[in-house]
C-alpha cells in the first residue's frame, strides 16, 4: 500500500542551532519541509521567518508524534539529546512507515538504531542515524580506507578543527557523557577503555599532531560500514588536555553526580550562542584516518571540510534529497554503506588527500 503524504520531510528540533542552519539552507534550496518542536513560541517565529508549516509536540506525546510523522515521507530528527529522543521517534517512524534520519554522534544511539534493522525492513523504511558531521565524513573515510586495504584489521580515526566552537546543544550532549569512560571496538565488540588510554603522534603534512582516544560514534558505524574488527577513535589534543583527561580517571565519578551535572547543564543553558557567522564560515574541520592489516601494511588519508555545523546542514539535506529520489535498501543503514565512500566529496568545500 502506498503511503499518502502531505510534505516531503519534517525537521524536528528545527529551532535549535543546527536545526535552524538546516532550515535556512532548505529555504535557499527551495525546499518546503514541515518543521516541529516542543516550544510553540520558537517554532511559530521560525515558521513566520521561513514560511514553513509547523507542528508543536514533545517526543513522548505519542499521538501528536504519529499524527505529524505520518504526513511526511522522511523525518530528519535534530532534537537531542538523542540518547533520550532517538528511540521514541524511530519507533514512531516504524508505525507510520516513515524513513528516519538524525544527526546524532552518540555510539550508543547508533547501536540502538542498528537493533531496529529487522523491524525497519518489515516496515519498508530506512533508519539512518548520523547524517551530519557525525558521522558522514568519518564514515566515508573509513570505507574509502577499507577499499584501499581490503584486508585491514584495525582502523584509527582522528577528528580536529581550526577556528570552530561548539553550540549549546553540542555542549549539553557532551555534558551527559562527562565522567564516563571512552569506548573502542576490539574483536568486533564494543568495550570500555579510559579516555586518553591511547595517545598517538601523527604527522600530517609538515605538522606533528597529538591525538587521544575518546568514544566517537564511528566505534559503532565504521563496523557496520567496513567490518574492521578493531576501531579506535581520537580527537586532536594538547599535552595539557591529555594530562587532564588522565587525571579525570580518578575524579571523573564526581562529574557523574546528578547535582554536579545539573549545575554544569544550567551554566551551559545560560550561555548565548558562541558561534558567529564569520567564525562558522572561516572554520575548517578535518578527519584523519589510518587502516593497518596483519602484515602491518598501512593506508592513511585526510579529509578537509567546512565547519562542522555548516557541513551538517549540507550533508543532512543531501541525504534527504537522496531519500526522496533514490533511497538505499530498507533497514538500518550508515551513510557510507548507503551512498558509498565518495558521498562526502559531493558536498561543497570538501577534499580528500592520501597521506604517505
Amino acid at each position: 500500500m502506498t503511503k499518502t503524504t502531505q510534505y516531503d520531510f519534517l525537521i524536528y528540533g528545527s529551532y535549535g542551532y543546527t536545526g535552524n542552519l538546516i532550515c535556512r539552507l532548505a529555504k535557499e534550496k527551495g525546499m518546503k519541509p514541515l518543521i516541529a518542536g516542543r516550544n510553540e513560541a520558537k517554532i511559530k517565529a521560525q515558521s513566520e521567518e521561513y514560511g514553513f508549516d509547523y507542528r508543536v509536540f514533545e517526543v513522548h506525546e505519542t499521538e501528536k508524534v504519529l499524527s505529524a510523522i505520518e504526513s511526511v515521507k522522511v523525518l530528519l530528527h535534530c532534537g537531542g539529546p538523542f540518547s533520550e529522543t532517538a528511540r521514541p521517534m524511530a519507533e514512531a517512524c516504524l508505525k507510520t512507515r516513515t524513513h528516519y534520519l538524525d544527526i546524532t554522534g552518540e555510539w550508543s544511539v547508533f547501536e540502538a538504531m542498528a537493533s531496529l534493522d529487522k523491524a525497519a525492513k518489515e516496515a519498508g523504511i530506512v533508519i539512518m542515524p548520523g547524517v551530519g558531521y557525525d558521522v558522514v565524513p568519518s564514515d566515508c573515510l573509513s570505507l574509502y580506507l577499507k577499499e584501499q586495504l581490503p584486508d585491514a584489521v584495525s582502523l584509527s580515526l582522528g577528528i580536529f578543527s581550526k577556528g570552530g566552537k561548539m553550540s549549546r546543544g553540542t555542549l549539553l550532549t557532551m555534558n551527559e557523557s562527562l565522567g564516563h569512560p571512552a569506548v573502542m571496538r576490539k574483536g568486533g565488540k564494543i568495550i570500555s577503555v579510559p579516555v586518553a588510554n591511547f595517545v598517538k603522534e601523527v604527522v600530517i603534512g609538515s605538522r606533528k599532531m597529538l591525538f587521544m582516544n575518546i568514544g566517537w560514534g564511528d566505534v559503532a558505524t565504521a563496523w557496520y560500514s567496513t567490518g574492521i574488527p578493531e576501531i579506535i577513535t581520537y580527537t586532536g589534543a594538547s599535552k595539557e588536555m591529555i594530562r587532564t583527561a588522565k587525571l579525570n580517571r580518578y575524579f571523573g565519578f564526581l562529574l557523574r553526580i546528578p547535582f554536579i551535572k545539573s549545575i554544569s547543564e544550567s551554566r551551559i543553558r545560560k550561555r548565548g550562542n558562541p558561534i558567529s557567522e564569520e567564525m562558522r564560515q572561516s572554520a575548517r574541520a578535518y578527519v584523519w584516518g589510518e587502516v593497518v592489516n596483519a602484515r602491518q601494511e598501512k593506508k592513511s588519508a585526510l579529509l578537509s571540510l567546512p565547519d562542522g555545523y555548516v557541513l551538517t546542514a549540507r550533508t543532512a539535506l543531501s541525504v534527504v534529497e537522496r531519500m526522496l529520489t533514490s533511497p538505499p535498501p530498507v533497514g538500518f543503514q550508515t551513510p557510507a554503506k548507503a551512498f558509498g565512500s565518495g558521498f562526502i566529496l559531493t558536498i561543497p568545500e570538501t577534499e580528500r588527500k592520501d597521506l604517505p
